[in-house]
């Protein structure tokens, strides 16, 4: 019966500590944008661009209203823009399904279900 002979590597002679200094040294780099460690993050983008605006819960069935602003971070956005929500789009609440159910909207020529935490973050305004 053969024995295998334990697999040796042969490893070229690498400096790790410099290596891992470099690593580290990229870990703790500043970023080409630093801010204050107190400072928040603008809502300039998030904000409701009118006094009127109310977010789509509140909204009645049957009314069109135009978003006016999109209260979430940008997974929350692109997940909207995928479904054909986007700010300033036209948008009409059908119905608000009973028991904290989704609510659905009319988007164009379509329909679009979304779950009550995403339309809370939908800030919308009435046309006039």
């Amino acid at each position: 019966m053969l024995r295998k002979k334990p697999a040796v590597f042969v490893v070229d002679r690498v400096d790790f500590k410099r290596c891992f200094s470099i690593i580290d040294r990229k870990r703790t780099a500043p970023s080409a944008v630093s801010r204050p460690q107190n400072a928040t993050r603008s809502t300039a983008d998030h904000a409701p661009t009118a006094t009127t605006a109310m977010n789509l819960l509140s909204c009645e069935p049957g009314v069109p209203h135009r978003i006016a602003a999109l209260q979430g971070g940008p997974g929350f956005r692109a997940r909207l823009y995928n479904l054909g929500i986007a700010k300033g789009q036209i948008v009409t609440k059908v119905h608000t399904h009973a028991f904290r159910g989704p609510v659905t909207l009319q988007v164009g020529q379509s329909q679009v279900a979304l779950g009550r935490g995403m339309a809370a973050r939908i800030r919308v305004e009435a046309l006039q």
